[in-house]
C-alpha cells in the first residue's frame, strides 16, 4: 500500500514540476529574472579555511499584525532597507545587504525579512515603503542596460537603480496586488516616476499597499522583490521572506499534536552565494566573454557556498523528537536534491505538502529534489538518533548534469537533550496515520491537457543561454 501511495505522490510531484524540467535551468532563471554561470567568476576567493557549523541557524521572527486599524483585516507596514551589520559567517566582516527588516533582529542579522503568518479567509494588507538608498544598486557593476526594462522611455538608464516591487510567490491575488515587474516604485525622496500606463504604481511614489485575500489552501508562500530588469539581483541581495498561510484544519492538527508547531516548525531558506572572504561582501559576477546581445548579463548564477536563512553552513540544535521543516529554495538557478545523513546513509523523512498545500497523504522519501522557487513541507523524526545529522545535497548545477559550483553539505542538526513528555505528544501519532486536509480539484472532468515547451536560444558568440 505504501509503495502505491508513494508512486501516486511521485507522479503528483513530477507532473507539477514538468514545466521546470522541460525548460531546464533557463526556466528557473526566467522566474528569477535570469542570473549567471560560476565559471565567469574570477574575483571569488577560495573557500578553504572557512569553518563549517559555527553559526547557529537564524529563525526569522514572526511579525505581529495591527488587527485594529482595519476591521476584519491584518495590517502591516514593512520598510525595504539596506543594512550594514549582517555577517554571513562568524569569521567574515559585516557587509551591505537588502532586507525587509526595518530594525534588525538581535545579533546584527539584517537579511531576508520577517515571516508573515496569515489565516485563510482573513485578508492581509501590507504597506511596503522603499527606504533603500537613492542612486546606485548594491550590484551596480552587474547591471546590463541591454536588458528589457533597464531604461526609461527615452532610452536612458534609470537614475535611481534601487527600484522595488513585491510579489507574493504562489499567492492567489488580484493583478493590482501581484507585484508584476512593471509595478515598481522608487526610493523615498526620489522624483523618478514609473512611466508605464498599465502599472499599478504609475507615477511618483515610494510605497505601495498590497491586499492579499488569502482565499486559497493552507501552504507556504513567500514574498520577494520582482522589479523589472533587476529581479535577478534583489532576492539574492536579501529581499525574500516567508508567508505562511494556515487554515482551521491545519491549526487543529497543530493544536492536537498531529503536526509540530512553535519552535518545532522550522523555516529553511536555501540559497547559494559567492562571497568575498576578505570583505564579507556578496559577489555578483559579469560575463567573462561578452555576448552579442547582452554584454554584461549572465544567464545563470551559481554560488560556491550554501547559505541557509542568511548563514553559511549553519547548525541547529534539535531535540530527539519530530520536527516540521518548511523548505524554500530561494536560489536563482540551483536545484537541490536534499537528504539527511547520519553517517550511514540517508535517513527517511516524510513530505506532507508542496507549493499549493498539503499532499493527499504523507509520502515517505529518502531524498527530495527542490527546484528554484519551490517549497516543501517535511516531517522528520530525530528521536532515536544521536550526534550530528547533516543536511546534504547531491544535485549537479546546472541541473541535472552540470559541474558549476558543486557543494554537498548544507547545514548540521545537532541532537540535543530529551524533550519533556508534554511536547513529545506529537510523536505519538505515526506519520502514516496523520489525516491531511483534503484538497479540492481545480480541474474540471475531461479537461484536455496541453504541453507548453519553452526553447532556449543560445548566444551565437558565446554559446551560452541568451533567451527562452
Amino acid at each position: 500500500m505504501e509503495k502505491e501511495q508513494n508512486k501516486e505522490i511521485e507522479k503528483f510531484l513530477i507532473d507539477r514540476r514538468t514545466f521546470v524540467k522541460i525548460v531546464g535551468t533557463t526556466g528557473a532563471a526566467i522566474a528569477f529574472g535570469g542570473v549567471g554561470l560560476s565559471r565567469f567568476i574570477e574575483s571569488a576567493k577560495a573557500i578553504d579555511g572557512l569553518a563549517k557549523y559555527v553559526d547557529p541557524l537564524v529563525i526569522p521572527p514572526v511579525l505581529t499584525p495591527n488587527t485594529t486599524r482595519f476591521r476584519g483585516k491584518d495590517y502591516y507596514e514593512i520598510p525595504i532597507v539596506m543594512g550594514t551589520t549582517h555577517k554571513f559567517h562568524r569569521d567574515l566582516p559585516a557587509t551591505k545587504t537588502y532586507s525587509y527588516f526595518g530594525t534588525p533582529p538581535a545579533g546584527g542579522f539584517h537579511y531576508l525579512g520577517p515571516t508573515i503568518v496569515a489565516n485563510k479567509g482573513r485578508p492581509v494588507s501590507i504597506k511596503f515603503t522603499n527606504r533603500l538608498p537613492r542612486g546606485i544598486h548594491i550590484f551596480n557593476n552587474a547591471i546590463d542596460t541591454t536588458i528589457m526594462g533597464s531604461k526609461d522611455e527615452n532610452g536612458r538608464p534609470w537614475i535611481e537603480e534601487n527600484r522595488v516591487c513585491v510579489h507574493l510567490h504562489g499567492g492567489k491575488v488580484l493583478p493590482k496586488d501581484d507585484g508584476g515587474p512593471r509595478d515598481w516604485f522608487s526610493p523615498v525622496g526620489s522624483q523618478q516616476a514609473n512611466p508605464y500606463p498599465d502599472s499599478a504604481t504609475r507615477g511618483i511614489r515610494s510605497s505601495y499597499t498590497y491586499e492579499y485575500q488569502n482565499d486559497q489552501q493552507a501552504t507556504l508562500l513567500w514574498y520577494h522583490d520582482h522589479a523589472w530588469a533587476i529581479t535577478r539581483f534583489n532576492p539574492i541581495a536579501g529581499l525574500a521572506a516567508g508567508y505562511i498561510l494556515r487554515d482551521n484544519l491545519e491549526n487543529l492538527l497543530i493544536r492536537t499534536g498531529s503536526l509540530p508547531g512553535g519552535k518545532y516548525e522550522v523555516p529553511i531558506v536555501l540559497q547559494d552565494k559567492l562571497i568575498d572572504l576578505e570583505t564579507g561582501s556578496m559577489i555578483y559576477p559579469i560575463a567573462e566573454s561578452p555576448g552579442s546581445v547582452h554584454p554584461i548579463w549572465i544567464p545563470e548564477y551559481f554560488g560556491d557556498l550554501p547559505v541557509v536563512n542568511g548563514k553559511i553552513y549553519p547548525y541547529h540544535t534539535v531535540e530527539p523528537r519530530r520536527y516540521r521543516l518548511r523548505f524554500l529554495n530561494g536560489s536563482n538557478a540551483r536545484f537541490y536534491n536534499i537528504y539527511f545523513d547520519g553517517g550511514s546513509g540517508p535517513i527517511p523523512f516524510y513530505v506532507i505538502g508542496s507549493e499549493q498545500g498539503f499532499l493527499p497523504f504523507p509520502a515517505r522519501k529518502n531524498k527530495l529534489l527542490i527546484a528554484p522557487g519551490e517549497r516543501f513541507d517535511v516531517l522528520i523524526n530525530f528521536s532515536g538518533l544521536t550526534g550530528n545529522i547533516l543536511l546534504k545535497n547531491d544535485a549537479n548545477a546546472p541541473y541535472p548534469s552540470g559541474s558549476e559550483g558543486f557543494f554537498d553539505e548544507i547545514m548540521q542538526f545537532r541532537i540535543g537533550t530529551s524533550p519533556r513528555n508534554d511536547i513529545a505528544e506529537v510523536d505519538k501519532t505515526p506519520v502514516e496515520n496523520i489525516t491531511l486536509p483534503s484538497i479540492p480539484s481545480i480541474v474540471a472532468p475531461n479537461t484536455p491537457w496541453r504541453e507548453i515547451v519553452i526553447e532556449e536560444i543560445e548566444d551565437p558568440v558565446t554559446g551560452d543561454p541568451q533567451e527562452a
